[in-house]
């Protein structure tokens, strides 16, 4: 039920931001979450932006570069040509665990895959989570800069990872966040 809502938030968030037909949620307090997401993400880059500056909504990525099978989705991407700089935008529509940003691995994963989906040179690298449901001492809007050294040491890592869920016998550690799956 609780995926089921979140995905249906992420694509209202997609529609109204590519300024498609889209039904509004049927619950207020919801919705008003999504429009933060969306006012977010439109303030750093409305539709019809400058030519320096890439908007990607719903993006695809492919890290199959550093392993097989490393792919994903980032819910937005903004990147200014002048300055270098990628922000990488994650909404989480839960209202019940606090996602944190910092060495969110999660985030890097898809700071890599934003990286690989521009295509260009980055210098600075801005990692947000759009949380407008749950309580979060840093507000409902949280962010983290990085690097691009940063991200590709988190590679290393990324593979190992990667590799561990081959094994038969890999070890389960559900985190405190996994109440749903």
């Amino acid at each position: 039920m609780y995926a089921d809502r979140g995905t249906e938030a992420h694509t209202v968030g997609y529609a109204k931001l590519m300024g498609q037909p889209y039904a509004e949620l049927d619950d207020e307090e919801e919705q008003a979450a999504v429009d933060l997401y969306i006012d977010y993400v439109n303030g750093l880059a409305p539709t019809g932006q400058p030519d320096d500056v890439v908007r990607m909504l719903e993006q695809r990525f492919d890290l199959t570069r550093y392993y097989p099978n490393l792919y994903g989705t980032a819910d937005a991407v903004v990147y200014w040509k002048k300055v270098k700089k990628l922000k990488v935008i994650d909404y989480k529509h839960g209202a019940g665990v606090p996602v944190e940003v910092e060495e969110n691995a999660q985030l890097m994963y898809y700071g890599l895959g934003a990286m690989a989906a521009v295509g260009l040179p980055v210098v600075e690298i801005e990692l947000v989570i759009v949380q407008p449901r749950c309580h979060h001492a840093e507000g409902p809007i949280r962010s983290w800069k990085t690097t691009p050294a940063r991200l590709i040491e988190f590679v290393a890592d990324l593979i190992d990872d990667a590799k561990a869920t081959e094994d038969p016998n890999a070890e389960l550690n559900p985190g405190d966040h996994c109440r749903w799956c």
